[in-house]
C-alpha cells in the first residue's frame, strides 16, 4: 500500500491524540493541517486492529497519544537513537489507505 504525506488534513480526538481511523462514532473529531512539529516521544505499547499494527508513541510533554504504522516505526529504530523509548524529532501524519499515523521527517 502506498505511503503518501502531503496536503490533507490530519483526524484529532477532543484530547489531540491523532486519530488512527476517524468513524463515525468517534465525537468531535478534528482534522488539523498536516503541519510537521517537534516533539519528545515515547514508546508506550502497541495495539492491533483494522488490519494494521501500529505502535502508541506517546508525548513526553503534553501525553497526547500518536499511533505509528510498524513500518515507520522500522524506519525510526533503523535510522534513530532511541534511549528507553525516547526519541526527539520532527514528526508529520501519513496517510496509507483509510488510516492515519505519524512518522519522523527525515534529517
Amino acid at each position: 500500500m502506498s505511503k503518501k504525506t502531503g496536503d490533507y488534513k490530519i483526524p484529532y480526538d477532543k484530547d489531540g491524540n491523532l486519530l488512527e481511523y476517524p468513524g463515525p462514532w468517534i465525537k468531535d473529531v478534528e482534522y488539523r493541517d498536516n503541519v510537521p512539529f517537534d516533539a519528545t516521544l515515547h514508546t508506550t505499547g502497541y495495539e492491533r486492529g483494522r488490519s494494521a499494527v501500529r505502535v502508541i508513541m506517546t508525548d513526553a510533554k503534553t501525553g497526547a497519544k500518536y499511533p505509528m504504522f510498524i513500518s515507520d516505526y522500522v524506519d525510526l529504530v533503523t535510522s534513530r537513537t532511541l534511549v528507553k523509548g525516547l526519541v526527539h524529532g520532527t514528526w508529520v501524519g501519513v496517510k496509507k489507505g483509510s488510516n492515519y499515523g505519524l512518522k519522523a521527517v527525515q534529517a
